[in-house]
């Protein structure tokens, strides 16, 4: 859909819109379809960026989309170079940032993939102001501390803060439902409640199908689940729309590496 919005903006008449409102609907979905990309480890999301880059006043979230591919591809030290330029354009040029936070649930997702504990805890207190400030956010500070607790080894309270985060979410209205989903079901796993998170997995896929929600860490999760109780043929139809995804973004890196991980693992 924001392949074909582009497309309509490029048209002669732009879409309708006078120069100016163009130019901000265009940047505008770069932006958005740049961040999708890039959290798929997409090489595509550096076209985007540059796309951001040749408008000052994007400079800054231009670097932030890179810094969320690097961490997709697992490039840890590359993604922090990258946020450190957002953070000097913002110092030595005196810029301000469009779409402030934008990228920080981002991160916390790429950061739980990669397992990066610190790196997650880190998340935390920028979370927590943003949740005292914002409704919206109280969801997504449970999913960090959920996601903390999980890397901890604390699974009793990771499924607590996934269950209290779910109840905060709402499906279609806060973007990080999914997330929560699938930490809920992949919690259950590790937690030896196979038939319980199996259940819940069917229940928040149907949920993510009818609200069209993106959900590749639920789609791994209820993948497992429904392979431990057997259901190979069932699990193996879950994750191949993901794994489409993946070979026709040309992704690399953590998500990649995950869903060839867990067709293998589930292959009867």
């Amino acid at each position: 859909l924001m392949l074909a919005v582009l497309a309509r903006l490029a048209e002669p008449d732009r879409a309708g819109f006078d120069e100016a409102q163009h130019e901000r609907v265009r940047l505008g979905m770069h932006g958005m379809l740049g961040l999708f990309e890039a959290g798929y480890g997409s090489a595509n999301a550096e076209q985007h960026a540059q796309q951001l880059e040749r408008s000052r006043e994007l400079r800054v979230n231009a670097w932030r989309m890179r810094a969320i591919l690097q961490l997709a591809i697992g490039d840890i030290n590359e993604a922090s170079r990258c946020r450190r330029r957002a953070e000097l354009l913002q110092l030595q040029e005196g810029l301000k940032e469009r779409y402030v936070n934008t990228t920080t649930g981002l991160e916390l997702l790429q950061h739980g993939r990669l397992g990066d504990l610190l790196a997650v805890k880190s998340q935390l207190p920028r979370l927590a102001q943003l949740a005292a400030l914002y409704p919206g956010w109280r969801a997504v500070g449970l999913l960090g501390r959920c996601r903390y607790s999980e890397l901890q080894g604390d699974l009793p309270a990771a499924l607590e803060l996934a269950q209290q985060g779910l109840r905060e979410a709402r499906p279609g209205e806060n973007p990080f439902y999914a997330a929560l989903a699938g930490a809920h079901v992949s919690v259950l796993l590790q937690l030896g409640r196979e038939a319980e998170a199996c259940l819940l997995a069917r229940h928040y896929l149907k949920i993510c199908t009818e609200q069209e929600l993106n959900a590749p860490d639920l789609a791994f999760a209820a993948a497992e689940s429904l392979s431990r109780v057997g259901e190979h043929a069932e699990a193996v139809s879950v994750l191949e729309p993901h794994l489409e995804a993946v070979e026709s973004f040309g992704c690399m890196g953590v998500t990649a590496a995950r869903a060839n991980e867990v067709r293998a693992r589930i292959a009867p």
